[in-house]
């Protein structure tokens, strides 16, 4: 909790600045940006907007600082189907093209700086709700990409050896979720009697 609320307090600083980049920009004329590109990012924004807005209405547990509620359950449809984190997406859209929509150059790089904001949160977030929210391990065995559609696929297979030799195969995969054991392949193999050894 304490670390969701420090890469708030950090995310709103940079929003901050961010925001404020922009006009001074128009006011001293630093940026000349042609005309398409402006709309085309305004497109963009918009489009990160509406994924925004699809995730709060199908998530109704969303929240600015993580916490699971004790009637939460895991959500897997909507954009949930996508990928595991799509508030986070349609952020990240919406911060990249931010600054070209404002016609600013210059802002560009603070807005990039929410991008490491975004990982780092949403790496942290993983934890809470492996740790807290029942069903959420096994939600990562049908949604395995984090942040973007076919990018950045978290690992889902371990290698295994087997804690009681001669009784077992010595070498088996099993299927992970942030770390954390959630099916074995193949056959019914029990993780508790195997020690984790990491590809």
């Amino acid at each position: 909790m304490h670390e969701q609320k420090l890469i708030v307090r950090f995310g709103f600083v940079t929003w901050l600045i961010g925001y404020l980049l922009p006009g001074l920009d128009h006011r001293f004329g630093w940026s000349h940006l042609p005309l398409w590109l402006a709309i085309l990012s305004q497109a963009f924004f918009l489009g990160g907007c509406l994924m925004v807005f699809w995730v709060v209405k199908a998530n109704s547990f969303a929240v600015a600082t993580i916490r699971v509620e004790p009637d939460q359950k895991v959500i897997s449809s909507g954009p949930y189907r996508i990928v595991r984190h799509p508030m986070y997406l349609g952020a990240s859209v919406m911060f990249l093209f931010a600054p070209l929509a404002l016609g600013s150059y210059f802002a560009l790089p603070v807005f990039a700086l929410f991008i490491p904001i975004i990982v780092f949160r949403l790496l942290n977030e993983g934890k809470v709700l492996r740790q807290e929210l029942p069903g959420y391990a096994e939600y990562c065995l049908h949604t395995r990409f984090r942040l973007v559609p076919l990018f950045w696929l978290s690992p889902p297979l371990l290698t295994l050896t087997c804690g009681k030799s001669g009784t077992c195969p010595t070498r088996i995969r099993a299927l992970t979720c942030s770390g954390v054991t959630v099916g074995v392949v193949p056959g019914s193999f029990n993780p508790a009697l195997v020690e984790n050894q990491h590809r």
